[in-house]
Parts: C-alpha cells; structure tokens; sequence
C-alpha cells in the first residue's frame, strides 16, 4: 500500500511538473512566433518601400 501511495505521488508530481513545463514551452513559443511574425512583416513593409521609392527613381530617371 505505501509504495502505491508513492506511485501516486509521483504521478501527480509528474503531471504537475509536466504542466509547468509545457505551458511556457507553449506560451514562449507563441510569443517567439509572434514575434518573428511581426519582425518579418515590418521588414516586408520597409522593403516594399524601399522598393517602390526605387522603383520611382528610376522612372523619373
């Protein structure tokens, strides 16, 4: 009986633990995801400029 005790304990323990660790696994990989999404739009939106002010440029050109 006691080391049945401690067989649920460990469970709990391990559950308890794995949730504690899954959790800002998933939420550090929802802000890295989140940021490299906002990185890779802004640089999208300063290249697109870049690229139209050039484009103008060699049209007045």
């Amino acid at each position: 009986a006691e080391w049945e005790l401690y067989k649920n304990n460990a469970k709990s323990l391990g559950e308890l633990i794995g949730k504690d660790i899954l959790l800002p696994y998933i939420i550090g990989n929802v802000i890295l995801t989140a940021i490299f999404t906002i990185t890779g739009y802004m640089i999208t939106l300063k290249l697109v400029r870049i690229y139209k002010k050039r484009k103008r440029q060699f049209t007045a050109a």
